[in-house]
């Protein structure tokens, strides 16, 4: 029987498929030099054109330099093409030999009165998505300076003549309603606690409509993450016996969102689900509550905080479950930081008694009674 060592493989799958590859190893030599003759060529034909006629131009021949005006740019501009792949080292370009093609695509729609879009496309799979046109004009700064271009320059002039996107002439309430109706009806955002759980709430965000405009994508993202509480679940027995893993999956997630986003976060809900404990609950086997700390800090702009306990059960009336809630509702109010507003829910399974060691053990505890309130 032939094993699986000895099998082919597939001319499909490259054998580095899971290795992400470094912009040194993408961009190099011949590379540089071709992108050297592009952004050149282009510059050239801008220069010996009016603003008007270079609607008119065709860069086609521009963007398909020969091997020999390559080879003829990289003997004689060698500090200039040095210094490109420098800049594009420092300031991590992606897939940056497509940054010519990139200008031209903006250059035209702003030339034509439009406004640019960033689409996103592959040229090659295994190297990654496209440099876009946001990501080439945020460069062209530092290759006008490093290469001798005007690029900028050009397209500025010709950007200026472009009309604000027809949506921002609508009053802020009907922008509002029409982001309401494009957007994802997400009612809360959900904080990873494994990497079973998809993400929540990013669905719409990628939509091209919403990136035609800085304003328009800022109005988007405040107005989506600022309407939509941020969910955390979590359970007695990942928090109490020390599987901190969801804790270390949702330190991940969080430092994942933007900073800027984060900021836009003023609500939290806990969901904490108690589950019946068959073993002792003891004190030295609590997660050290610095970690949910930290989780916490990095939302500074948290207003409230909402703590949901759920069971599985009908009637909470073993004392091991009612101690484990005790506990756990106390490890999460020293926690919290001081100047957030905490209220607490029970689900109806959790009898008067339950809730009433809860409140007690918090206001002992914590004398945070005058910020916490329960339902």
């Amino acid at each position: 029987m032939e094993s699986l060592s000895s099998r082919i493989r597939s001319s499909s799958i490259p054998r580095d498929y899971v290795k992400k590859r470094s912009v040194s190893h993408q961009f190099l030599g011949e590379d540089a030099a071709e992108l050297f003759t592009k952004l050149v060529t282009v510059g050239r034909s801008l220069l010996s054109h009016s603003l008007a006629e270079n609607k008119h131009v065709d860069f086609d021949e521009a963007l398909h330099p020969t091997a020999t005006l390559v080879s003829l740019a990289a003997s004689s501009h060698n500090d200039a093409i040095e210094a490109l792949v420098k800049g594009i080292h420092d300031h991590s370009v992606r897939r940056p030999k497509g940054i010519a093609d990139a200008y031209v695509q903006a250059y035209l729609a702003a030339i034509d009165g439009r406004v640019y879009i960033n689409t996103t496309r592959f040229e090659d799979v295994e190297k990654g998505a496209d440099c876009t046109c946001s990501e080439a004009l945020q460069f062209m700064p530092y290759i006008d300076e490093a290469i001798g271009t005007s690029l900028t320059t050009h397209f500025n002039a010709a950007y200026e003549k472009v009309k604000s996107f027809p949506l921002l002439s609508l009053p802020a309430e009907l922008r509002l309603a029409v982001y309401s109706y494009a957007l994802p009806r997400h009612k809360e955002l959900i904080l990873k606690t494994s990497p079973l759980e998809r993400k929540g709430g990013r669905g719409g965000l990628g939509f091209e409509f919403f990136r035609v405009s800085k304003c328009i994508n800022a109005e988007v993202t405040e107005y989506f993450y600022e309407s939509r509480p941020l969910l955390f679940k979590c359970d007695n027995f990942r928090l109490c016996y020390g599987k901190a893993r969801g804790l270390e999956f949702a330190m991940t997630a969080a430092k994942e969102i933007a900073v800027p986003t984060r900021h836009l976060l003023s609500s939290l809900i806990i969901q904490v689900t108690v589950f019946r404990l068959t073993i002792p609950n003891p004190i030295g086997s609590l997660v050290e509550t610095t970690r949910l700390t930290d989780i916490l800090n990095l939302f500074d702009n948290l207003k409230t905080i909402e703590v949901n306990f759920l069971s599985l059960y009908k009637e909470v009336y073993k004392t091991p479950l009612r101690s484990s809630a005790k506990r756990l509702a106390v490890w999460l109010i020293e926690a919290f930081p001081p100047s957030v507003e905490v209220s607490w829910t029970f689900d109806t399974c959790f009898v008067e008694q339950s809730i009433d060691e809860v409140r007690l053990a918090l206001e002992d505890d914590s004398g945070t009674e005058a910020v916490s309130t329960f339902v």
